[in-house]
């Protein structure tokens, strides 16, 4: 069995590892053979917007991107309400179409984050 996960002090350095399966993360010299480490950038949308969805109304967007998963998505309004009953929006993968429906009883702004998904 391959030690996969590193968490401790490696020379001079604190370090932070997983590696991917098969890869013994103490002799791993590819940062590509690793699922996690230290160094590694957040996440960053790989594609993002604003739509403005009346009241009741369903609006959709096309994404550009290529997506073989479904995306992770982040929405947010611009009345500090959470995703959920009074608004949310569905991807149709084959289509990239994403629609926003709003429930609320007002008109909203909702931006989105869409980011890639990770190459493990």
């Amino acid at each position: 069995m391959t030690n996969r996960i590193f968490i401790g002090q490696n020379g001079n350095s604190y370090q932070i590892r997983v590696s991917k399966a098969g890869y013994d993360v103490t002799t791993v010299t590819d940062p590509t053979q690793l699922a996690f480490y230290e160094t590694l950038s957040g996440l960053v949308p790989f594609e993002q917007g604003l739509v403005t969805v009346g009241s009741g109304a369903t609006v959709s967007v096309t994404l550009t991107g290529t997506y073989t998963y479904y995306p992770f998505i982040v929405l947010r309004n611009n009345l500090n309400q959470v995703p959920g009953n009074w608004y949310y929006a569905r991807l149709t993968l084959s289509t990239k179409s994403l629609t926003f429906k709003n429930n609320y009883s007002a008109s909203m702004v909702i931006k989105y984050c869409v980011f890639r998904e990770l190459d493990w």
